[in-house]
């Protein structure tokens, strides 16, 4: 062998040797964590650093399927395009992303070295958890500990705000996805809502709260006086949640009806303000000193039943 030929021949291998080493160098794997927005396009990179060595790639999700080659879509072909801007870039593009695209990507040589992973986190707006979170209309009883549940999915992770009342009144100082009142208390029977915001919407959810409690019955004059012939108004208020009954007796016993001796009026209790008010009348020109004796309001809850006592006098004309 000429030393030319020799020197040509060692010329060669130190150059095989140095292309081998560029080629070992531009293969090593580059780790991505790549943000793709819900419903949105989104591309994923691979890139090989420049040198002259003509190559073509692979792209591959977790599972080892081979999403393209080269030029060509082989899987989701409707939903996956090849670019390629530069003769050593090959950019997968997802044209629309779903849940289903939150995976890891592999761009790969066609011998089998990988030149980037890129693991994809599907990016959306708040939705609520419904077997997470507390129902449209939650019952606690009253001085109990009550809790409200609002668990939201999303990405980035949503702020979670809570409000009061049909204005929406912000509960100031109370953030995350619990709303705790301890002891709770009657007053407290509201619609509350949980506003979950990210970058990329809100989503909400309206909890009606009722506050249970026993009846307390309370009457507006325990006793009263009255002449023969006068028309006598007794009222009382009747507080229950829930309130199933409300109604009055008269001095024998028998529930009072509005007829030709009676009047019964009575002013409906509100979603948020569990008060009923009765008026029992006793028309005038009637009443006389048979009509003595205890009238009594009832309230009658769930599990029990309330009431007080209107001691009736009448005083004979004259």
């Amino acid at each position: 062998m000429g030393f030319k030929q020799l020197i040509s021949q060692t010329v060669q291998i130190l150059m095989f040797v140095f292309c081998m080493k560029m080629v070992d160098g531009a293969y090593r794997v580059i780790n991505i964590t790549k943000s793709c927005v819900l419903n949105h396009e989104c591309k994923l990179p691979c890139r090989l650093e420049p040198f002259s060595y003509t190559i073509n790639v692979l792209w591959f999700n977790n599972n080892n399927e081979m999403l393209t080659r080269g030029n060509q879509v082989h899987k989701h072909y409707r939903n996956l395009r090849i670019e390629k801007p530069a003769y050593n870039e090959w950019v997968l593009y997802i044209l629309r992303v779903n849940q289903n695209f939150a995976d890891k990507y592999r761009c790969k040589t066609s011998d089998g070295y990988t030149l980037s992973e890129i693991t994809v986190v599907v990016e959306n707006e708040p939705r609520i958890d419904e077997q997470k979170s507390s129902s449209f209309h939650e019952h606690f009883h009253e001085h109990s500990l009550a809790q409200l549940n609002c668990i939201f999915y999303g990405s980035p992770k949503p702020e979670v705000t809570w409000h009061r009342g049909p204005s929406k009144e912000p509960i100031e100082g109370i953030k995350g996805p619990k709303l705790i009142i301890r002891d709770i208390e009657r007053y407290a029977s509201d619609n509350y809502t949980c506003i979950a915001t990210n970058e990329h919407g809100t989503d909400e959810r309206e909890i009606k709260v009722t506050v249970d409690f026993d009846p307390e019955v309370t009457v507006m004059e325990s006793e009263m006086y009255v002449t023969g012939g006068e028309m006598v108004i007794m009222g009382c208020s009747v507080q229950a949640s829930p309130l199933q009954d409300a109604f009055w007796t008269n001095h024998r016993g028998d529930r009072v009806k509005s007829n030709w001796k009676y009047k019964l009026t009575e002013e409906k209790e509100t979603d948020h303000f569990p008060v009923r008010f009765l008026e029992l009348i006793i028309k005038k020109n009637i009443v006389s000193k048979q009509d003595e004796g205890n009238y009594t309001c009832y309230g009658v809850g769930q599990n029990s039943e309330s009431k007080d006592v209107v001691i009736l006098k009448v005083k004979d004309f004259g």
